[in-house]
């Protein structure tokens, strides 16, 4: 193991740390996304992070991103109603290492927009909560970066998150909907 991955693995674990602490009765539940969003891009090395959850209407709704680019970036996603959170999220697949310069047909409005914005790849996990998918994290690079690896690797966590930290959140989202 390289110090690299033993520092990655250090604030992975503090990261988890972190968000248990936060489980309390009166947490903020954005600030907590939010801290989610900067860790990944941390720990993950890529651009930038966001994170959109599902809305009592099913549709999904921007939560958390780690950049203002990304923020608009997923708010645009949701209203174009297309790309890779949708797209994992409506599937519960995730969307790993997709090339936004070879996919104009798959997502021909999102692409144009990311690759404006700096980002030329997309990566989307489904965040479950007892098997259902309740939302999605996206993560985008620039051509630089490589983090297929990485993204793998954190697929895992994610779906075995635990069930207390994704349902206080819906609730609290329902709740001030």
């Amino acid at each position: 193991m390289t110090d690299t991955d033993a520092s990655k693995q250090v604030l992975l674990a503090q990261t988890l740390v972190d968000l248990a602490d936060t489980l309390v009765a009166e947490f903020d539940v954005v600030e907590l996304l939010i801290r989610l969003a900067d860790r990944c891009v941390e720990t993950l090395q890529v651009d930038a992070a966001g994170i959109m959850l599902a809305a009592p209407d099913r549709g999904l709704k921007v939560i958390a991103s780690s950049s203002e680019a990304m923020r608009l970036l997923e708010v645009f996603e949701v209203q174009s109603d297309e790309g890779p959170c949708l797209d994992c999220y409506r599937t519960g697949e995730p969307v790993v290492n997709q090339n936004l310069a070879g996919i104009d047909d798959r997502w021909p409005l999102f692409s144009p927009k990311a690759l404006d914005a700096g980002f030329h790849s997309a990566h989307a996990l489904p965040m479950r909560l007892r098997g259902s998918v309740i939302g999605a994290l996206i993560s985008s690079t620039s051509p630089k970066a490589n983090c297929l690896l990485q993204i793998l690797r954190l697929r895992r966590p994610l779906l075995m998150s635990p069930p207390s930290a994704f349902s206080s959140t819906a609730r609290r989202l329902k709740a001030n909907s």
